[in-house]
């Protein structure tokens, strides 16, 4: 807290510490400390030397060159907007506050406890340099937390400041966070209308290392009737966009929350199984299948896997839906799975069970049955 009022000892003579930040000077942000000392009488209440410590801190803490009774004041005499001294104390300094490192922690902090007025005041101040603050290191927070802790119409206008930017704002490292924060808390219809933005451009998004995460929210968060744009990219190209370090995350979220068209992406990607499970991308999509797939698909990729479990289950990307099919499958799958292994004589009786145990991907697999299997599995 900005001039904070505390006391440091039980003694008459009080100390008080404090700290002055000057909005003026963002960039270095000046920290000064001092010591107020009062001589406390017997019984006297400590509010009553809070004007007398005021006035000290205003005319010691502050810059040489910064006059406290010049234009914004850190410290203004007067409080013409009736609110508590530590926001009206830096009205005219918000935006520089946002973008300062500490500021915009001391600002988000504050917006914490602040009074709906309070944060009004702020955010009407902030808000003609919102799309600016967006994009920034350190803005970029104090907007999110409006639109957190803001009010509907805050939030609605933040959404419409996003208008027209809302592709260029989810490719940004920080702007797309955002933008992510907007699609939780904003009403669908501002959701679906920014969405809207993002025709022609979604594969762009798919292979963007920030897009990419805001187009799984908005799979997430907006009905799939209404995104059909998004799944069209898809159409023809869900081979190659699920071996994407990027790509692979957007189709699971497609896998684990769009039903209406999970059938049509998963019967263009399961005739891939055998690949896509060796990849170090691929292989992801294919635990997700198994995790919130059909019983149907399931089964498609065990059929596909139990013939060649052996290699799969030594490989360091296959081992992992090797494991996930016996996690998720159901008991007739988890006995095809353990009768490949065990029947399996080319290294002798046992020898297969023997290999794969000592192997550091295959032990986690034998681990996997045992913990899984019934009684007479």
């Amino acid at each position: 807290m900005l001039g904070s009022l505390s006391s440091h000892t039980d003694n008459p003579l009080l100390d008080f510490s404090f700290l002055y930040v000057s909005p003026r000077d963002t960039k270095n942000f000046k920290a000064h400390a001092g010591t107020f000392q009062i001589s406390l009488e017997a019984e006297e209440p400590l509010e009553a030397h809070e004007e007398e410590y005021m006035r000290w801190l205003i005319g010691s803490s502050i810059d040489e060159d910064f006059s406290p009774r010049e234009k914004s004041s850190p410290f203004p005499v007067s409080n013409p907007h009736n609110v508590p001294f530590a926001i009206s104390s830096m009205i005219g300094s918000f935006v520089e506050l946002s973008t300062d490192q500490r500021g915009s922690r001391f600002l988000q902090q504050s917006l914490d406890v602040a009074s709906s007025t309070e944060k009004e005041i702020v955010f009407r101040e902030i808000l003609p340099s919102a799309l600016s603050l967006m994009v920034h290191i350190f803005g970029n927070y104090v907007v999110q937390k409006f639109l957190d802790r803001g009010t509907k119409d805050q939030r609605d206008l933040l959404a419409e400041s996003m208008k027209g930017n809302f592709l260029s704002l989810s490719l940004h490292t920080y702007g797309c966070r955002v933008v992510q924060k907007a699609l939780e808390v904003i009403s669908l219809e501002k959701r679906v209308g920014l969405v809207s933005e993002l025709k022609g451009g979604v594969s762009r998004c798919i292979m963007d290392q920030n897009g990419n995460h805001v187009l799984q929210k908005i799979i997430e968060r907006v009905p799939s009737e209404l995104i059909g744009f998004i799944f069209d990219t898809f159409v023809g190209n869900t081979y190659v966009l699920s071996t994407h370090p990027y790509g692979c995350r957007v189709t699971q979220r497609i896998i684990e929350y769009c039903q209406i068209v999970r059938s049509d992406i998963l019967t263009e990607l399961l005739v891939h199984t055998p690949t896509l499970v060796q990849d170090q991308y691929g292989n992801y999509v294919i635990q997700h299948v198994l995790e919130h797939g059909s019983s149907k698909d399931r089964a498609s990729v065990i059929s596909q896997l139990k013939s060649n479990i052996f290699q799969l289950s030594r490989h360091k990307f296959a081992s992992n839906v090797i494991e996930k099919c016996l996690q998720y499958g159901g008991y007739e799958e988890r006995q095809l799975l353990i009768n490949e292994i065990l029947d399996d004589n080319s290294f002798g009786f046992g020898g297969v069970l023997i290999i794969l145990i000592q192997d550091q991907y295959a032990n986690f697999i034998i681990q996997r049955m045992i913990k899984v299997c019934s009684g007479s599995q």
